[in-house]
């Protein structure tokens, strides 16, 4: 913004330079003064995000395996709206059939976006539910991945009788 307020004080001085007129309203033929700006950038490096695979882990036993279908519909029913997520608690719990899906964002209010927990952010797209499907339940395994922002999902098995 400094800089936007520097370019325009200079043109002002620039265009009533050639307007300029002493006393006795004689025109200058030319003006000659000094405009000293020093302009600082400061940067930031910031490092591509690479989210971490998904942390997958057998259950105790094979019936506490979640169904595929069911986590797909328990992560579609986590309450978006508009492409986004958004609550005033720290984490958003949803379940179907035997499939128990939960989203973290760091201790914080959640606001994020479908796409990010859906496929993360990266290039790859290696982060988000759709890894952690593909990585974990496809594998009968439960688990946990963790996209940018800061924020979590986590599949487990939903028992009807808790």
């Amino acid at each position: 913004m400094f800089i936007f307020k520097t370019l325009f004080r200079l043109l002002a001085l620039c265009l009533l330079s050639k307007m300029a007129r002493n006393v006795s309203g004689e025109t200058h033929k030319s003006v000659t003064w000094e405009l000293e700006i020093t302009i600082r950038f400061e940067t930031t490096v910031i490092q591509s995000y690479r989210p971490p695979a998904p942390k997958c882990k057998r259950p105790s036993r094979p019936v506490l395996i979640p169904s595929y279908k069911d986590c797909n519909r328990a992560f579609y029913n986590l309450g978006f709206k508009d492409g986004m997520l958004r609550t005033q608690d720290v984490s958003v719990k949803q379940t179907y059939g035997n499939c128990a899906i939960e989203v973290r964002c760091g201790g914080h209010p959640i606001t994020v976006s479908a796409g990010r927990l859906l496929a993360d952010v990266d290039v790859n797209k290696s982060g988000g539910y759709k890894n952690l499907a593909s990585t974990c339940l496809a594998d009968n395994k439960i688990g946990k991945v963790f996209v940018a922002g800061g924020c979590s999902v986590e599949v487990w098995h939903h028992s009807h009788h808790n």
